[in-house]
């Protein structure tokens, strides 16, 4: 019953402290100002459809409104498996961002729960100060800056339970809590679970080199066993998943030994330090390491090293100086992120070390006797030094409050551990070191969270999923009422999509066709060419600015008069097409464009014709035209054109990519008169703008061949979850295009019989048809997905039977 009580308290202290460092700052739950950065822009509308999963709306292994459509068993895997997630079917949809917010208290209540849990195991003489390092464990600086990454903190309550059972395995050969949470580990999130797998061998051998048990040993070869069980019932996620990931952008490897980037992440990690540094109007910077776990933990971790003389002094030292190095290096950060650069919030594996700082805090609390002034002075000389370097380095989050604010509190520290090591009266400064140390991670709650702003709340995209387009047969273009993932939400084919599990070639076709995109965000505007939208199958889009092509039907008070645009040269997701495009032109959006369009309807006329093709390196183009619409793309130098807010660009007097977060690629300039004048400005440091291109579209030419390709389109189009049919009729042997992204996982049939596909334009599916009328069907099933669940079986099985073998024995 007592171990029930100090659990519930370990669980309630961080949840209470978040709430009111939340509260505190004059915010209140239900204006939704907690649904910040990634939150709205990915997970509200990820549960949204994890909700749909549940009710078997929407399945786990494809979803076609997941932008232009893709499979869905790594995002699964990436955002949403932890077995908490079940919690979101007990809200209604319109209350998901509190559902969420509901789950990350949760997760950090188990974070404080499962670290005493831990630490009790490790030092139980501490039992009142072990509250205070659950706590901060709990509330870790990465834990209150990436709150708003859910998928992220599983690993936090499950890592203490982890090293628990490898305690247990080491000490008292029981094997049974390794297996179990190791499994619980991968498969509640595969990312921050292969994070745990990189370091549990380093703690397993650190805790055999303590107990002076040899390395090289049967127990070893047990523990390796388990681990491989554990992984192999995992497959039946992990190995669809694995095999997708091959097919997503990934970051690179920018400088193998690069020295300035090293000591950019060194100073940055120890500015992160400070109470309150890393707050939400810096949530993007892209350097550093939140380590943040008190002022107190710090001040303990330098007695450990100057005042101890404890025997695994060395190997705390080298563990540290590897997560040190671990953190600076980008060669291992790229190991630790999965062989991936991390794209913002950097170093995600920032949990461990802070772990482990924790711990030594801990050890050291119990086990410091006596403190000598001298050390503190040495302390404090360091600290000024550090300080005084880091804030002439002008880092904008690392203020002189921060600096004034964490020296004060290390100083009073200092003089409550002084005055304990020289009285009897233990109790009392070790209730004001723990006051003093819940008031520290109460600000720093209150400095990170400022900033947050009030979001447009999640019921306002609810409300009008209507507007979006009804027609299977065709696309809506996207004004993003919440989201990336709206169509997601609203069960709606787009094209914008703003999720890391992607698959590369998607953005690279979009990225040469003049779509706004990064390494994981896919964006439609709007404003690229109607020739491109009609061929993927853009319907209509909302807008308040007209697209040229485009006509207006709706107008909507709902959405303060936003305008439902309709394309009457759409084309449908399938249609039959002349030739496969082979060797396309990457010159420029508009040559790509055109390059397809005259392969797909076998009109070898330009739809799109170029007016100017300019490659000064300029930052202001005026231009005499004729009266009319155009179209324009502005080039920078390679590697250097993947982000909208590189500059700030104005047509005419109009600013363009100011308008939208990622407003480049194309984008339109409507009703000129006489001249287009483009003045580039404020571009990024290292950036060039090397030249424009201006085209216009031919009307006549785009006609002719818009009715070529509408001779043979697919009808009765059916979609249902990973399934896709339809019928068309072809007046001689042509080659179906779908604008589905092509995937190994398809099986297509064509009347009922099994039929090989080809890729167009490395992207999209095609398959070669006679003449005649044909019903096309398409299933979807991860690859690997087969090959994982029999790899789960015989690994359960073999599970089963290594712990009965072992039991006997």
């Amino acid at each position: 019953m007592k171990k029930i009580k100090q659990m519930i308290i370990a669980f309630c202290l961080p949840i209470t402290l978040f709430i009111l460092g939340y509260y505190f700052l004059g915010y209140q739950i239900q204006e939704e100002n907690f649904v910040i950065s990634d939150m709205k822009a990915q997970y509200v509308s990820l549960f949204s459809y994890l909700q749909d999963v549940f009710l078997g709306k929407e399945t786990i292994l494809y979803s076609f409104h997941k932008g232009i459509g893709g499979s869905m068993i790594a995002t699964f895997a990436y955002y949403l498996s932890s077995p908490l997630n079940l919690v979101v079917m007990f809200f209604s949809k319109g209350n998901l961002p509190f559902a969420i917010f509901g789950l990350i208290l949760l997760k950090i209540g188990l974070s404080g729960g499962t670290m005493y849990i831990y630490l009790q195991k490790h030092i139980p003489e501490n039992q009142r100060i072990n509250y205070l390092f659950s706590t901060a464990y709990a509330l870790m600086g990465y834990t209150v800056q990436y709150y708003f990454h859910p998928m992220w903190l599983d690993a936090i309550y499950l890592l203490p339970l982890v090293l628990l059972g490898i305690d247990y395995f080491v000490k008292e050969n029981k094997k049974g809590a390794y297996f179990g949470f190791l499994l619980l580990t991968i498969t509640s999130n595969f990312y921050t679970g292969y994070m745990v797998c990189l370091f549990v061998p380093i703690y397993y051998f650190i805790q055999i080199r303590l107990q002076q048990q040899k390395v090289l040993s049967k127990k070893t070869a047990h523990f390796l066993l388990i681990s491989l069980l554990a992984t192999g019932i995992a497959m039946g996620l992990l190995l669809p998943t694995l095999l997708e990931l091959q097919n997503v952008y990934r970051y690179p490897l920018p400088s193998f030994w690069n020295i300035h980037s090293i000591v950019n992440y060194f100073n940055e990690l120890v500015a992160k330090l400070y109470i309150g540094a890393h707050n939400c109007k810096n949530v993007l910077n892209v350097n550093g390491t939140n380590l943040y776990c008190g002022m107190f933990s710090l001040v303990l971790v330098y007695f450990y090293f100057i005042n101890t003389t404890r025997k695994e002094k060395k190997t705390t030292f080298f563990l540290l100086l590897f997560l040190l190095i671990s953190s600076i290096f980008p060669i291992l950060i790229y190991i630790w992120h999965g062989f991936s650069m991390p794209n913002y919030f950097q170093n995600r594996h920032s949990f461990l070390f802070t772990f482990v700082l924790i711990v030594i805090a801990a050890n050291t609390y119990h086990h410091l006797k006596t403190i000598s002034l001298q050390s503190i002075l040495y302390f404090f000389i360091g600290y000024t030094i550090i300080s005084v370097f880091l804030y002439f380095r002008g880092y904008q989050y690392l203020r002189l409050e921060e600096i004034f604010l964490t020296g004060i509190f290390a100083l009073l520290y200092f003089i409550l551990l002084y005055v304990k090591s020289r009285t009897k009266q233990q109790t009392i400064f070790s209730f004001l070191f723990i006051i003093l140390s819940f008031l520290e991670l109460l600000l720093h709650i209150q400095l990170t969270f400022q900033g947050a702003k009030a979001n447009q709340k999640f019921t306002y995209l609810l409300s009008n999923c209507e507007t979006f387009a009804t027609h299977s047969n065709y696309r809506t273009g996207s004004i993003q009422y919440y989201s990336g993932l709206d169509g997601l939400v609203c069960k709606k084919q787009t094209l914008t999509s703003f999720i890391s599990t992607n698959k590369k070639s998607i953005h690279q076709f979009m990225y040469h066709a003049g779509y706004p995109t990064t390494g994981v965000t896919i964006k439609d505007n709007n404003t690229n060419t109607i020739v491109i939208d009609s061929l993927l199958g853009i319907g209509t889009y909302l807008s308040k600015r007209e697209s040229i092509g485009y006509h207006p039907v709706l107008t909507t008070q709902k959405l303060e008069e936003i305008i439902v645009y309709e394309n009457p040269n759409v084309l449908p997701i399938g249609y039959a097409i002349e030739e496969i495009p082979y060797d396309l032109n990457r010159q420029n959006a508009f040559v790509y464009q055109n390059d397809l369009m005259m392969t797909f309807s076998g009109i070898k006329e330009e739809p799109l014709k170029q007016i100017y093709e300019i490659k000064d390196k300029k930052t202001k183009y005026v231009l005499p035209v004729t009266d009319g619409d155009y179209y324009i793309q502005i080039h920078y130098e390679d590697g250097n054109h993947l982000r909208g807010d590189i500059a700030e660009v104005t047509v005419n007097g109009r600013k363009i990519e100011s308008e939208t977060w990622e407003e480049i690629g194309v984008f339109q300039a409507r009703n000129v008169k006489n001249q287009i004048e483009i003045i580039i400005d404020h571009i990024k440091d290292g950036i060039t703008a090397t030249g424009v291109s201006i085209y216009q579209l031919d009307e006549k030419v785009f006609q002719r061949q818009i009715a070529q390709l509408k001779n043979n389109t697919l009808e009765n189009i059916d979609i249902h979850k990973n399934q896709f049919s339809g019928s068309l009729y072809i007046d001689k042997p042509k080659i179906l295009f779908l604008s589905i992204p092509y995937d190994k996982g398809w099986q297509l049939t064509v009347d009922g019989k099994r039929k090989e596909f080809i890729s167009i334009a490395d992207t999209f599916i095609g398959v070669e048809l006679e003449k005649g009328m044909h019903e096309i069907n398409l299933k979807y099933v991860p690859t690997g997905f087969y090959l994982g669940i029999v790899i789960t079986f015989m690994s359960s099985f073999l599970s089963i039977l290594y712990f009965r073998v072992c039991k006997k024995t």
